[in-house]
């Protein structure tokens, strides 16, 4: 078995040696504990087998199941993600089960949350400067919604130029949670720091410690 999320590269959870039955099969038990996946998130489990017979011929094969975090997915559409400054971003949402199907009656909270970014200049231990972003989410506002057979409306503010992300949480009846998200931007007035990669630096490597004028 190989269990992985999106967040994760996985690792090999069971590894065993048996034989089959007179019908071909093996059975394989393995009990698997709440992990750390995230909301939002689907993980799998892979099963690899290799076959002998009787002269050491190989045959393998492979299948995949896939880990749901819960029993309810929300999911959000928005058809407008880019506004000015002050206007709203308008999204529907619905509640889903594992078959697709539409659930009514679900608890749905929606949120809008502000990324507020910064550059922060800091000094590297090789003794040169560099820049760090750092982001800090702030809630905005948001509607608490319950689902039915057709998307629930939901308007958000975005109240000043920058980077939104909107966010939709349902939780099933074992208290499992699950979430989607959109981006939005508002753009405006006001300065907006975005998260860039500060490559546009040239490390310049003296070959001696003092120079004079001229050198």
């Amino acid at each position: 078995y190989e269990s992985t999320d999106n967040t994760s590269q996985g690792g090999v959870v069971l590894e065993a040696n048996g034989k089959t039955n007179e019908r071909g099969e093996i059975e394989v038990e393995k009990l698997v504990e709440k992990g750390e996946m995230k909301p939002g998130k689907v993980g799998s489990f892979t099963l690899e087998a290799e076959v002998f017979d009787k002269n050491r011929q190989a045959i393998a094969g492979r299948s995949s199941i896939i880990v749901h975090n819960g029993a309810v997915y929300a999911g959000m559409r928005s058809p407008k993600t880019v506004v000015e400054e002050g206007q709203s971003v308008r999204v529907e949402a619905i509640a889903a089960g594992l078959d697709g199907k539409r659930l009514s009656g679900v608890k749905v909270a929606i949120e809008g949350i502000e990324r507020r970014g910064k550059w922060i200049p800091e000094k590297r231990p090789e003794g040169y400067w560099t820049t760090r972003y750092e982001e800090t989410e702030v809630k905005i506002g948001g509607c608490d919604v319950v689902s039915g057979a057709d998307p629930v409306p939901c308007a958000v503010p975005l109240p000043r130029a920058g980077s939104f992300t909107i966010r939709a949480r349902v939780e099933d009846e074992k208290g499992r949670k699950n979430e989607t998200a959109i981006t939005a931007y508002a753009y405006g007035k006001g300065n907006v720091y975005w998260h860039t990669e500060d490559r546009n630096r040239v490390d310049m490597v003296p070959d001696k410690t003092e120079y004079a004028p001229g050198d």
